[in-house]
């Protein structure tokens, strides 16, 4: 799929998706990840098979073990997807039940300027989105000039989060620092800097800008050894890395034990996982806002892969009544652009 991003490592120009779908006589549950598939994948997805899909992630064990979490996460939405509809029952009541009826989202900005970030900032205001997030690059002069540009066009009272995706290097960081970016309008960093636990440990407290940690929370036992550094005042759940929508629960009540909040750092891509996660973020990560929209609406993509999308008001997701996902797999733009289709039954 082509996508117009921009990182501190880099600029991609396509991502690749693999799309799930499991059936159930004439019913069908949806997932999806940021990767494509592997052979051990599809031995995996053949064991399904015969399976009671209201086992949900009790089935993604034994030969599923070795599948890396980023794969196994396709299938645990699905599932999900499928058992909700089977039951007329929606993903946020079979997570446990949502804590809230709409969710605040927060938009990405992937600034090709500090003009082009302010002008973004902007339009996403003015239809009613009170956080935003920008991706910075390391650079502190240009970062702070993006960050203020943001803040002020959102205003003293919105939320403005910064991605730099470890583009400064550690050495580099400092209590000054961090200083400046908090002067620019800045209330969170993530993944700031390319460096240990002790050294986010290090800048933690020394300024109002909140530490949010992504890269190095992408396990249990990731977020035990950021717990024990007490390195993060935040943590990512990230789509794509969970494994599963119940171990990302898991998660957060690890961290909520903790006095950390764990928010839902972003919803997937192709309108499959943004459903999934703005669901999952009703349920968790009341501490903030649902991160990245993705797809079309974030990341340059020409098309989503969903009809109808779950509708966005004042810059809230509407939580759905519907079964499962609440949205339905577009096939005339799945046609468009699958490049490889295999099946098992």
């Amino acid at each position: 799929m082509p996508v117009t991003v921009r990182f501190s490592y880099g600029a991609p120009q396509t991502f690749p998706f693999t799309i799930v779908r499991l059936w159930s006589g004439d019913r069908c549950g949806i997932g999806e990840v940021l990767v494509p598939p592997s052979d051990a994948l599809k031995e995996a997805a053949a064991s399904l098979i015969g399976a009671d899909a209201r086992h949900l992630d009790g089935l993604l064990r034994g030969c599923w073990d070795d599948i890396p979490q980023y794969l196994r996460e396709a299938f645990s939405i699905a599932l999900y997807d499928l058992v909700g509809r089977a039951y007329s029952i929606p993903l946020h009541v079979l997570l446990g039940g949502a804590h809230r009826s709409s969710v605040p989202l927060m938009p990405c900005i992937f600034p090709e300027s500090p003009e082009h970030a302010a002008d973004r900032a902007k339009e996403l205001a003015a239809q009613g989105f009170g956080s935003l997030k920008v991706k910075i690059f390391g650079d502190l002069d240009y970062d702070t000039q993006i960050i203020r540009g943001v803040r002020t066009a959102l205003g003293a009272d919105g939320y403005v989060q910064a991605d730099a995706n470890c583009g400064y290097e550690a050495v580099a960081a400092s209590p000054e620092m961090l200083q400046k970016l908090a002067e620019a309008g800045l209330d969170t960093a993530e993944d700031l800097i390319d460096g240990t636990l002790d050294q986010y440990q290090s800048l933690r407290g020394e300024s109002q800008v909140k530490i949010m940690l992504d890269k190095d929370a992408r396990g249990l036992q990731d977020i035990g050894q950021i717990l024990a550094a007490d390195a993060a005042d935040v943590i990512n759940l990230h789509p794509d890395q969970q494994g599963s929508l119940s171990e990302a629960v898991a998660r957060h009540s690890a961290a909520a034990a903790f006095d950390i909040p764990a928010v839902v750092g972003g919803t997937g891509y192709c309108g499959i996982g943004t459903a999934a996660y703005q669901q999952l973020a009703a349920v968790i990560g009341l501490a903030g806002p649902c991160g990245e929209l993705g797809g079309a609406f974030d990341h340059g993509m020409p098309e989503d892969l969903v009809k109808k999308p779950l509708p966005i008001r004042d810059g809230h997701i509407i939580l759905p009544d519907s079964p499962g996902l609440g949205v339905e797999l577009d096939e005339t733009a799945l046609q468009r652009r699958r490049s490889e289709c295999w099946q098992a039954g």
